[in-house]
């Protein structure tokens, strides 16, 4: 497994689904030597009415979850476990292979210790990983959200108190100075302090400013902060590039 898998909660056609990801390989995907997506369906024995998994049946589908991780791992067949949905009573998992058949024939093979479950394979080519961007990946609030909630553990280590008022750093790049600058007007608006500017080595976004305002590192204000410079980049055609702070322990 990557070092960066995460989960996020929402709605499909109405019902509670549980959406977790590999985050970390979305920053070199599509993988030309994985071209080919494997699908494999697992139906749930005991679900919930939700459709969720009940914690009698959860120790089992870990089991499983675990297997298939070893055997995209073995070496066997050059495959990559990227998604998992949990949704309507079934568990979904989602691969990349470099050989679609090879790959499902294993993951068959592997689920064969499991004779109670009655599961599903099939084979694509998805050579833009298409399923994976447009399906498992979560739009760009949420993953804002994954993003913050790794920096705050990362503060938790530390011993952060998190109700601790301390000014907290935003980074945003623009496309232009007159879009730095009507930026720099709505920031200053709703009370941030403009902090630092300078220029990028990217082309299309070659300028940059930081905002600063103070703040608790309690999850909901830095969502909502980080939400709020993200409207503000979007509006002047940036990108916000995260935020930084210090550890108050």
């Amino acid at each position: 497994m990557s070092g960066w898998w995460d989960l996020y909660f929402c709605h499909i056609d109405d019902k509670p689904a549980e959406i977790s990801l590999d985050l970390e390989v979305a920053e070199s995907a599509p993988l030309p030597d994985l071209p080919h997506r494997i699908g494999l369906r697992v139906p749930m024995r005991s679900p919930r009415p939700d459709g969720l998994p009940s914690n009698g049946e959860g120790p089992t589908l870990r089991a499983i979850e675990d297997a298939l991780h070893a055997a995209a791992g073995s070496g066997e067949v050059a495959m990559r476990l990227v998604g998992r949905l949990t949704w309507d009573g079934n568990r979904d998992f989602c691969f990349y292979a470099a050989d679609g058949d090879r790959g499902a024939t294993l993951l068959q093979r592997t689920l064969a210790r499991f004779p109670l479950y009655r599961v599903g394979v099939r084979a694509v080519p998805d050579p833009q990983w298409s399923t994976y961007f447009e399906f498992f990946f979560p739009r760009d609030t949420i993953l804002q959200r994954l993003k913050n909630r790794r920096c705050l553990e990362s503060f938790h280590l530390h011993q952060d108190r998190e109700e601790v008022v301390r000014e907290v750093r935003h980074r945003i790049v623009v496309p232009s100075v007159e879009a730095r600058d009507e930026l720099v007007k709505i920031a200053t608006f709703y009370l941030y302090r403009e902090h630092e500017r300078g220029e990028t080595n990217e082309a299309a976004l070659p300028f940059f400013v930081v905002f600063a305002k103070a703040i608790d590192l309690a999850p909901r204000s830095v969502d909502l902060a980080t939400y709020e410079m993200m409207r503000f980049a979007e509006r002047h055609g940036g990108r916000y590039d995260g935020w930084e702070s210090e550890v108050r322990p």
